[in-house]
């Protein structure tokens, strides 16, 4: 009896199929991700267009990644770190900063404005890639929480140096900014 109801509950999980994606793990590569509605917002000119994005754009340099759900007051969850990151004056040709805006995670009616405040964003940090994730793909590949936003610090071959969910501590802001000052350090040998 007992092997019918271990066998019955494999079958479920079996069917039922995970719920989200791989959990982001300090020391690991990030799991990939594509996303090929809407996607990177680039320059061309004047105008802004918008093309495929993957994750494996992120190899190469150190990355500052934040995963952000397109809600008021969510894109300042990170601020302090970005104010400590900016002060810390660490030559800028050695990491990129990359913000993926989860429209999906947006209130209903809002994902227009949303996709016009990354493209103004864009024109005035050109430095900065930002990417609109209209599906949600990023917090369903990653496992992240809705509502909030993530900071992902990678060194230059995709591995998860640093990673942290919602408000930020000014511990966390230290130890974030240590990840990306320490990988620059180690990247600046390359």
């Amino acid at each position: 009896m007992q092997r019918i109801v271990t066998l019955g509950l494999v079958l479920a999980l079996l069917l039922a199929g995970p719920a989200q994606g791989a959990s982001i793990e300090v020391g690991a590569p990030l799991a990939p991700l594509a996303v090929e509605e809407d996607g990177e917002c680039v320059l061309d000119g004047d105008d802004t267009r918008f093309v495929p994005w993957d994750s494996g754009s992120l190899q190469g340099k150190v990355q500052v990644l934040e995963y952000v759900a397109a809600r008021a007051g969510v894109d300042d969850i990170h601020m302090t770190f970005f104010v400590a990151l900016k002060d810390a004056a660490l030559p800028r040709d050695k990491y990129q900063i990359t913000r993926v805006v989860n429209s999906d995670d947006a209130l209903w009616g809002t994902s227009g404005l949303v996709v016009g405040e990354i493209e103004k964003t864009k024109r005035a940090q050109p430095g900065v890639d930002l990417v609109v994730d209209a599906q949600g793909l990023g917090q369903q590949q990653w496992a992240l929480e809705k509502k909030t936003a993530a900071l992902i610090i990678l060194d230059a071959s995709g591995t998860v140096l640093f990673f942290d969910q919602g408000e930020i501590t000014a511990s966390e802001v230290d130890t974030a900014l240590a990840a990306v000052r320490n990988a620059v350090a180690a990247s600046a040998g390359d």
